[in-house]
């Protein structure tokens, strides 16, 4: 008869070890990887975005603001006005005419057959310690041909967006500006 053999006690099982470090390592850090449904006001986390997008065939442009990340918003709202396109150089005198709103959401959206159109968002944000932010934008859109020609009418947001989409590779993304707060 054989006998079984026994480890050595003195020697340490290295793959065994690796593996329960990396255990542990993952048990450790995972809260940190995992990203919190209630981020910080004014951070990343909780910055808004407005979504334009137009579907096939249809000659409407689908607007759509909703956070980075999935959020709930206390207020979110969508105005539009008619534009000219080149855009004038601010939103000064522009009638916006068709509001939509919601109240503790996740997005809000708004239909428009109206081109060009002058878009202007606004959303705020409250975290669970009360932090406030409120973001906004001012855009004008025009559809020529196949493009969409896209223009800011607020300063902080000139050069963050493209200028111009070709129409089959909508939705874009335009980014909103953090007007009132701060990431600590």
């Amino acid at each position: 008869m054989n006998p079984v053999p026994v480890p050595d006690r003195g020697v340490l099982n290295w793959p065994l070890a690796g593996l329960s470090a990396l255990l542990v390592l993952l048990i450790v850090l995972t809260p940190d990887l995992v990203a919190p449904n209630t981020p910080t006001a004014g951070c990343f986390g909780s910055a808004p975005k407005l979504d334009v997008d137009q579907p096939l065939g249809m000659n409407v442009l689908k607007l759509y603001v909703d956070g980075v990340e999935t959020i709930r918003f206390l207020n979110l709202s969508i105005a539009i006005a008619n534009a000219t396109w080149p855009p004038p150089p601010s939103a000064a005198g522009l009638n916006w005419s068709r509001w939509a709103n919601a109240s503790e959401s996740l997005f809000d959206n708004l239909t428009t057959s109206i081109d060009p159109v002058a878009v202007n968002v606004t959303a705020t944000y409250v975290d669970p310690q009360n932090g406030r932010a409120v973001y906004g934008g001012q855009y004008v859109l025009a559809v020529s041909g196949t493009t969409l020609l896209v223009a800011t009418l607020t300063p902080a947001l000139s050069g963050t967006a493209p200028s111009a989409v070709p129409l089959d590779t909508l939705p874009v993304e335009l980014p909103l500006t953090l007007e009132v707060g701060a990431c600590p």
